[in-house]
């Protein structure tokens, strides 16, 4: 009987266990999976979250905005060189629009600070980025089911 009971208490944090890992990966959500195909170069997005954040007076007078709040959009960001020759891309050229808006320059999303440079791609590698953009307002999350990816000033290699 100690066995038994042992092996059925057993059961019940297992499951236990994967009810919540279920429900852990179903909070997980992306709003947004964008595709863009520029010269065998295969750009794939995925937005995740937004984050609002209130923006001073001093800054808003400062930098010209509008609004007294910006919206942060995450995601993922996955560059493909389909071809067999070296493609050069540059993320400083990719913007999100959203609701009749044009973000700002992307961001890298890491500790630190750092300089978006041209990069050459390989042939058939794959690179991945966590990055953010700032929109001016408040975007809800249903806005990013809108969202398209915009490339300006484009030269690919």
């Amino acid at each position: 009987m100690g066995i038994k009971y042992m092996h059925e208490n057993l059961l019940r944090k297992v499951l236990c266990v994967i009810m919540l890992c279920v429900s852990v990966l179903s909070a997980a959500k992306s709003y947004s999976a964008i595709l863009v195909e520029t010269d065998e170069v295969q750009l794939s997005c995925t937005l995740k979250n937004i984050k609002i954040r209130s923006v001073s007076a001093e800054d808003r007078t400062l930098f010209q905005k509008r609004s007294d709040k910006e919206s942060y959009v995450y995601g993922e960001l996955v560059l493909i060189n389909k071809s067999n020759t070296e493609k050069t891309y540059n993320l400083r050229n990719y913007y999100i629009f959203v609701n009749e808006m044009l973000s700002s320059k992307i961001y890298i999303d890491s500790v630190a600070d750092y300089i978006i440079l041209e990069k050459m791609l390989k042939p058939n590698e794959v690179v991945k980025y966590s990055v953010y953009w700032v929109m001016e307002g408040v975007l809800k999350e249903e806005d990013l089911l809108k969202a398209k990816i915009v490339v300006q000033n484009a030269k690919q290699k």
